[in-house]
Order: structure tokens, then sequence, then C-alpha cells
């Protein structure tokens, strides 16, 4: 879950970067950070959707391989 927050806080620097550059003039820029905080945001929103639904869950190793563990001595 702390990697969503990441992307979260990323998506936020780069919207404030976009503001910051289009208030100086610089529009050129200002294309590229919009973009940059829109695919952070989305891929925040996504991985925030996956963890409340669940689907986030990782097998366990041993179902994985479809080994079973040698007992041990």
């Amino acid at each position: 879950m702390r990697h969503v927050y990441i992307r979260g806080i990323l998506a936020l620097v780069w919207l404030v970067a976009a503001v910051v550059s289009g208030m100086s003039g610089n529009l050129e820029m200002v294309v590229l950070y919009v973009l940059m905080g829109g695919v952070f945001a989305y891929t925040a929103a996504q991985g925030w959707r996956q963890a409340k639904s669940g689907r986030q869950e990782k097998p366990n190793r041993q179902e994985e391989s479809g080994k079973q563990e040698r007992p041990k001595r």
C-alpha cells in the first residue's frame, strides 16, 4: 500500500511543478508535467482500487510451485 501513497505524492509534485511552470510562462514544460502527473495519478488510483478489492494478494510459494514441503526431522 506504501507504493500507492508514493505514487500519489509524486503525482501531486508533478502537478505543482506544472502550475509553477505555467505561472513562469514555460508552457512547453507544462504539457510534460501535466502528462507525468496524470500518469502517476492514474497508476496510484489503479493501485488503490486493486488494494481495496483484494486482488493484490500474492499466492503462497508452496501453491505457486505445486510442490509440498518436506517434513522437518
